[in-house]
This record gives C-alpha cells, sequence and structure tokens, in this order.
C-alpha cells in the first residue's frame, strides 16, 4: 500500500467516526435539552426517560471511541456531555433527590462544572414558575440548592471558561434572591 493510499484511508476512516460523534452527540444533546424543558411542563416522567434516554446513548458513543481516544476529546461530545449533566442534575432535584452525578456516562471535571453552573440557571427559570405559583417553599429549596452550588464552586478556585460558569451561577444566585425579595414584599 502506498504513503498516500494508507493516508487516505486513514482520513476517511477518521471522518467516518467524526460523523458518527456528529450525529449521535446531537441527537444526545438534543434528548437532554427536551428533558429540561419537560421538567418546566411538570412531565418527570417524560424528562426522566429523555435524560436515560440520552445518557444511554452517551455511554455507548464513550465505549465505541475507547479505540479510538482523540474523539474522547472531541467538542461536539464534551458539550453533549455537559448538557446530559445539567439535564441530569434538573431532572433529579425535581423529582426530590440528592445531587448527584451519574456513574455513566463518565463526566470529566469541566463538564461537571459547567452542568453544575448551567443547573442554577434552570433553577432560576424554576423560581419564576414556582414564585408565580406562589409556592415560596419551593423557592426557598431553590435558593438553598443555588447557594449551596455557588459556595462550593466559590471554594474550588475556578480559571478560565469554568471561572466564566462560575460567574454566571453567581449571577443566577442573585436572580433568585431578587426573586425572594420580591416575594417578601407580596407577604
Amino acid at each position: 500500500m502506498s504513503l498516500f493510499h494508507r493516508i487516505t484511508k486513514d482520513l476517511q476512516k477518521q471522518r467516518s467516526v467524526r460523523e458518527v460523534v456528529i450525529r449521535q452527540t446531537r441527537e444526545a444533546l438534543q434528548q437532554s435539552k427536551l428533558a429540561i424543558f419537560a421538567v418546566h411542563r411538570n412531565d418527570d416522567h417524560g424528562a426522566k426517560k429523555l435524560v436515560v434516554q440520552a445518557g444511554e446513548q452517551l455511554e455507548k458513543l464513550q465505549r465505541k471511541l475507547k479505540d479510538n481516544s482523540r474523539f474522547l476529546n472531541d467538542g461536539n461530545l464534551l458539550a453533549a456531555l455537559e448538557e446530559f449533566g445539567e439535564a441530569w442534575l434538573v431532572v433529579e432535584f425535581a423529582r426530590g433527590k440528592k445531587l448527584a452525578f451519574p456513574k455513566k456516562p463518565k463526566l470529566a471535571p469541566e463538564q461537571q462544572i459547567g452542568a453544575l453552573a448551567d443547573f442554577t440557571g434552570e433553577l432560576g427559570r424554576r423560581a419564576v414558575l414556582k414564585a408565580t405559583e406562589r409556592k415560596l417553599k419551593d423557592v426557598e429549596k431553590i435558593y438553598t440548592t443555588v447557594s449551596d452550588v455557588v459556595r462550593h464552586l466559590a471554594e474550588a478556585d475556578l480559571t478560565g471558561q469554568a471561572r466564566q460558569k462560575f460567574d454566571e451561577a453567581k449571577r443566577n444566585l442573585k436572580r433568585i434572591e431578587e426573586i425572594r425579595y420580591e416575594l417578601s414584599l407580596r407577604k
């Protein structure tokens, strides 16, 4: 086999794998987003089903890429894992479960931090919905959770993109504090 023939064959194989990664991560990312929207519509059963499907798809993809490890750090996969982590936290919070990431698919610390920070934004949306329904205990639970997340992220001494995510989480906490303040004026 000539050098150029081998290079061409290797490139075609890489393109094929990349297309699979793009297609499957897009699907998992979409399922994760739909799971979050389902929670906001109070469809906890549908949300759980969607987030489980996304997790299974990402776990399967991670196993498939084990022998082709350069794609384990592909931006599409990392974004889908972060979105999945966020959706998982939102769904588990809505179900009254303790905050934790699933063992599989595996999320690197960077994806966990991003997921936690983005989770605070979804809880901010949930706080608005609960405040509108006058469910003050739910708003307080959201406030406590977001406050805990922000406190723990602050202790992590984050830099770069993780620091930007942390700053977003602080803004989300401030928004929830404003909601609490508005509710206290209307008592």
